[in-house]
């Protein structure tokens, strides 16, 4: 078996527009990192996007935790960044897809191998609706 029975898997797409929509954002409250959010340098540290406590408690299927990888769904869909401390319980958005790495795979080799050339240009053009692979120099 490759992931352990009882365990989440460590591939989770963020929450459909249904599951999750606009009309629950509020203010503040718990944050919910969305493609905006996910940068070169990390994951903005001051998300636009919050939810209540109590939708967070619903959503906890989506709740981040340190060493998680988010990557974009939709746009530019080589961008990635590892989450942090800071990110921790913070929810994942609907346009993100979440790898939590296991205990065999470091989240930085992970982050490191999606950096790769070929990596990026395979996820570019196996993503529907991303815009195209741009080697940067």
């Amino acid at each position: 078996m490759i992931f352990p029975p009882g365990e989440p898997h460590p591939i989770q797409s963020g929450p459909s527009g249904t599951t999750l929509p606009s009309s629950e954002y509020v203010l503040s409250g718990v944050p919910v990192v969305t493609a905006r959010d996910v940068r070169t340098e990390g994951i903005n540290g001051n998300p636009k996007v919050n939810v209540s406590r109590a939708t967070a408690d619903r959503l906890r299927r989506y709740t981040l935790q340190t060493g998680d990888i988010l990557l974009v769904r939709i746009g530019q869909t080589t961008r990635h960044a590892i989450a942090t401390r800071i990110n921790s319980d913070w929810l994942v958005g609907g346009s993100c897809l979440r790898i939590r790495a296991t205990s065999i795979v470091e989240p930085e080799y992970l982050a490191c191998y999606l950096c790769h050339p070929a990596v990026q240009e395979w996820i570019a053009t196996h993503t529907v609706g991303s815009e195209p692979f741009r080697a940067t120099s």
